[in-house]
């Protein structure tokens, strides 16, 4: 979400993200709702976990993990030992934490983060593999299908739930009927947003114009465009956004015009709100995952890739000031520490 063209890569997300969204927000049709694992296995086994960075998501993500254990009745210790290495961005140190759970012969092993779930892909053909923190797992190289992993690996994508981004929008601003988009025109990711932003714009009755620079001397014009006749600017998290996101804010305060974001890394740049998968219940769902590899209760190849079921709504409670939004008043929504 080896390699296939750009298009097919889309398609194959978009497809994943409607099975998603036609069960309405963040839900998923989760194989471990219906075959729940409540008894201990016949002998200890061994967990390696590879965590890509030393990062509060992470570290949610190996709680939720270990959670999912430990409400099943697998406490560490008795029936299971779990080592983890934190390799703290440093894809060597991802690459050699793998191939040590390999020489170990652990029985399977949590990637979590892109560098930890290709390392471990890499390292092993037989062992399996339980990732989360990858958007598209066919981009990063790790399987050709997420409906049926095709490699000893499947997991918890956390794509960004542009659905729930847009619909949080909605909630902020009733009276919004236009709502339009600025990102770099050669980014991929971007270009995945944008298009599921679209369908996502329609679902919720919105009306959604994408506009797109390839350079920072283009971006004038196309935030000109894109400020011209938006009720709600939602700007996408790519390497020219987030350069120039300081003058995108500027021009879009003078026109009134609020910004929302794909990702919580631009919301303390002034950007106003954002959803984000819940990352400590991706671990959760991860750990469901790997009880039913370890239990063989299912292949591999028959546990397609699953989506946040959770998302949480962000403020920057600053910026919501400013529109005129009492933060105190919205349920369910965390303001960030500005």
């Amino acid at each position: 979400m080896t390699r296939i063209s750009k298009s097919n890569r889309i398609l194959s997300a978009i497809m994943a993200v409607f099975l998603v969204l036609s069960l309405c927000a963040c839900a998923s049709d989760g194989i471990t709702e219906t075959e729940p694992v409540t008894t201990a296995p016949p002998a200890k086994y061994s967990i390696g976990v590879i965590q890509s960075y030393d990062d509060a998501n992470s570290e949610h993500t190996y709680q939720g993990f270990s959670s999912a254990f430990r409400d099943k009745g697998y406490h560490q210790t008795e029936f299971h030992t779990m080592s983890v290495v934190n390799c703290k961005g440093d894809k060597t140190k991802c690459k050699e934490a793998a191939e040590r759970y390999v020489s170990e012969g652990v029985n399977l092993i949590f990637a979590i983060g892109e560098p930890a779930a290709v390392a471990a892909v890499k390292a092993t053909k037989t062992i399996p593999v339980v990732f989360t923190g990858v958007k598209d797992p066919i981009e990063a190289g790790l399987l050709k299908s997420c409906e049926t992993p095709d490699k000893n690996a499947t997991g918890v994508s956390d794509l960004t739930p542009v659905f729930e981004q847009l619909a949080f929008l909605k909630e902020l601003f009733p009276e919004a009927k236009k709502v339009s988009s600025v990102h770099k025109s050669t980014d991929e990711n971007s270009i995945l947003i944008s298009t599921l932003a679209q369908s996502a714009a329609e679902s919720l009755e919105l009306e959604y114009s994408p506009f797109t620079a390839g350079s920072k001397e283009q971006l004038d014009s196309c935030l000109e465009n894109a400020l011209e006749d938006a009720d709600v600017l939602f700007l996408i998290d790519d390497k020219l956004t987030r350069e120039n996101v300081s003058k995108i804010i500027k021009e879009a305060n003078k026109k009134k015009v609020p910004v929302v974001s794909s990702s919580e890394a631009l919301l303390s740049s002034g950007c106003l709100a954002t959803s984000v998968p819940d990352y400590t219940d991706m671990g959760y769902n991860a750990g469901e995952l790997a009880l039913i590899l370890i239990k063989d209760l299912r292949s591999v190849s028959e546990l397609s890739v699953e989506y946040p079921k959770v998302c949480v709504n962000k403020i920057n409670p600053k910026v919501a000031e400013v529109y005129g939004i009492n933060t105190d008043t919205l349920e369910n929504v965390v303001a960030i520490k500005n």
